[in-house]
Formats: C-alpha cells, structure tokens, sequence
C-alpha cells in the first residue's frame, strides 16, 4: 500500500511526489504529467529542444471553422501568405495527402500528418537537408478561436535557421489573422473582390 504525501514540485515539465512505503524510508518518484493540450492530439509532435523552434499563438476574431478553411485550403495559401509563391494539395486534405509548395524561392515537399476539423493540422516537410515538423492548433472561443503555430527544423545546420523560422511563424500567424478577419472566403478567395 502506497500512501503519497503532500510534498509536490514539478521541473522540466515532470511533476515529482514523495511516498511513503510501509516498512521503507521515503522515496521521490517521477509522474509524467500530460503534455500541453497542443501536443496531445497530434501524430508527430514538434521537437521543443531543437534550436530551431519557433511558436507564435494569437486570438483571431473569426471562428475555427473560417480560419481551419483558410488553411485546408492549400492551394490558395499564395493568396494570404507573402512568403508563399506556389502550393498544390496532392489529393484530399486528410492525413497522408502530400504536398509541394514554394515559399521564399525554395521548393519544399511536406505531408499532413494530423487534420482534425476546426482544431488541429500538421505537416511533415522537407527542403534539401532539413527536415520541418510544423503543427497548428485552433482552439474555439465563442465567435473567436486562439491559433497556436510551432515548428522545429532538424538536420545538419538547420539551428542557423532559428530567427528566420521564428520570424516567418510570427508573420505567417499575423496574415492568417488578417486573411480571417478581413471576410476571406473558406476558399481563400475574397469575399467581395
């Protein structure tokens, strides 16, 4: 039998409790705690230790539905992303659908690895030696939504890239939350061109 005290702490993310065993001196264990609710629900979650990470989160007035639209839409992510010259969606927007896209001169090759409506999207992309893991995540407030973006790079010199992914996550956030505030269409199309 296990009698657990009331000393609690928590480091690194790990929440840590003391028992008491009958008959033993007192020992420290180690409880997991549950990762953020961001993490939970994806099937390939961002590397948070990698030193090109990057997150941006920001309330869009706009429901989830409106702003998920905007993001399935992959091909007419050129419309509302600056950095985004070019983007095809090979087949349905579903988990395993791959996809080609150019941002910044660059031609990447992803695949979503998660798609769950309205809440969850991520995409597993690749650009000469690096590798990207880049998730978002729509959590609905009433007639608004907070959107969380992450991503990691990984691969030889991909922590050059810190400050360039950073700032490119933060900028990406700040035009989805125009593009949805500004009445586009789920299609990415404005609605009064």
């Amino acid at each position: 039998m296990l009698f657990l005290s009331g000393m609690k702490c928590q480091q690194n993310g790990i929440r840590c409790q003391t028992i008491a065993i009958p008959g033993q001196d007192l020992c420290l264990i180690k409880l997991k705690v549950m990762k953020k609710h961001t993490e939970n629900h994806f099937e390939i979650p961002v590397d948070r230790n990698r030193r090109a990470y990057g997150s941006a989160e920001l309330r869009i007035r706009a429901s989830a539905e409106k702003v998920f639209g905007i993001l399935a839409d992959v091909n007419n992510w050129p419309r509302w992303q600056d950095a985004v010259q070019e983007a095809q969606l090979d087949g349905k927007f579903e988990t395993g659908t791959p996809f080609t896209w150019k941002a910044k001169g660059m031609r990447l090759h992803s695949r979503l690895h998660t798609v769950k409506p309205c809440e969850f999207i991520g995409w597993t992309g690749r650009m000469s030696w690096i590798r990207a893991i880049h998730n978002w995540h729509i959590q609905p407030e009433g007639d608004t939504c907070l959107v969380r973006v992450e991503e990691s790079f990984s691969g030889f010199l991909s922590g050059l890239f810190k400050n360039t992914l950073q700032s490119g996550l933060t900028r990406s956030l700040n035009e989805l939350k125009t593009a949805a505030e500004a009445g586009l269409s789920d299609s990415g199309k404005p609605v009064n061109p």
